[in-house]
């Protein structure tokens, strides 16, 4: 009877051991599960980051390697600036010739 109460007694701890080691799975488990969300928010960060150094880098590109498409852009403001200059040229002589009208409109007429 002894060597069954042992017997029972060490397949009781058994089980309690098995339990415990239950819950030490479980929760491993459960840090694997967050672990893995963690691993794909950090993954999906560092494609955004990718992406964006790949961005950047293009636009140095286009910068300093005189890419054709920046220096078009370039022609085209500057472009765009002198025709506003030789438009503001324009309208001072326009407005310098109807200032003389106008004085010599005022003049003659007195």
């Amino acid at each position: 009877m002894k060597a069954q109460n042992d017997r029972l007694s060490k397949i009781e701890t058994e089980i309690g051991d098995i339990k415990t080691m239950n819950n030490h799975l479980t929760k491993s488990s459960n840090h694997l599960v967050e672990m893995q969300s963690k691993f794909n928010s950090m993954q999906t960060k560092i494609q955004e980051c990718h992406h964006s150094v790949q961005n950047y880098s293009k636009i140095c590109d286009d910068i300093t390697c005189g890419n054709s498409s920046f220096d078009m852009r370039i022609n085209q403001i500057e472009s765009n600036l002198a025709r506003l200059e030789r438009q503001q040229e324009e309208l001072e002589i326009r407005q310098d010739q109807t200032d003389e009208r106008s004085m010599k409109t005022h003049n003659g007429g007195l």
